[in-house]
Order: structure tokens, then sequence, then C-alpha cells
């Protein structure tokens, strides 16, 4: 699959995980209120940086937006992937708007709050 910016009328978010991420799960509460929040004002994408147990990842996570796996090294080097969770905002020309590293929490969770204008949920029980 090409993901291109300028086909949609909207800016692209992205969130970046990894199946076996606890912290990726720990956030799942926070990246599915925002998509429902802004999906009419971004377009949602998932990239999974691993394809093993991503589709049991899916499968309990019923995710409101589509998610790849399988990224060109190209692709993984130009938005700068590595750690999961990671949030990053593309403009319709392909600039990036914003990228947030980790989990919604600390000073990450008020960024991603503002900047979108709206109250997340915060993280789910479990240990980091």
């Amino acid at each position: 699959v090409t993901i291109s910016y300028d086909d949609s009328d909207k800016p692209t978010v992205f969130y970046v995980l990894s199946p076996s991420c606890v912290w990726c799960d720990r956030n799942q509460a926070n990246i599915d209120k925002l998509a429902e929040l802004k999906g009419n004002d971004f377009r949602f994408i998932g990239l999974s940086l691993v394809e093993p147990g991503l589709k049991e990842y899916l499968e309990k996570h019923q995710l409101q937006f589509p998610t790849y796996t399988r990224l060109t090294s190209e692709a993984i080097n130009s938005l700068g992937l590595g750690g999961t969770p990671q949030t990053i905002v593309i403009s319709r020309d392909g600039r990036v708007l914003k990228n947030w590293r980790g989990a919604y929490i600390e000073q990450v969770q008020p960024e991603v709050e503002e900047y979108f204008q709206v109250s997340l949920p915060g993280l789910t029980a479990g240990s980091p």
C-alpha cells in the first residue's frame, strides 16, 4: 500500500505501535478516543513496526482505522520511527506537523489534548 498525503482532504495521523508493546496496550483507550473525536478532521492510520502478533492485537483492540505493517526502510527513516507508541501528524503536503513519542503520560497527554482540543481518558491499568 502506498499512502499519499494529498489524496485526502485532511491531515494524516500515524499511530505507530508494536503488538508486544505494553505501553501501546495501555495507551489504546487514548488513541481510540482521539480517533473517535477527531476522525472527521484527520485521517488516522496505524503503522506496526513488526508483523508477528499484529493480527491478534488488531482482533483484541478493534482499531477504528486501517493498520499496516511491512514498512520500507525509507518510510521508517523518513518518519523517524523507532519506539512505540508514537503519534505523528502529517500535513496534506507531507510535512511533519507534530511528533509525540511514547504513551500519553506526563507532558505528552496535555500536549496531545491541547493540539487536538480534546480530553482523553488516560492510560488503562497495567504494569509498564
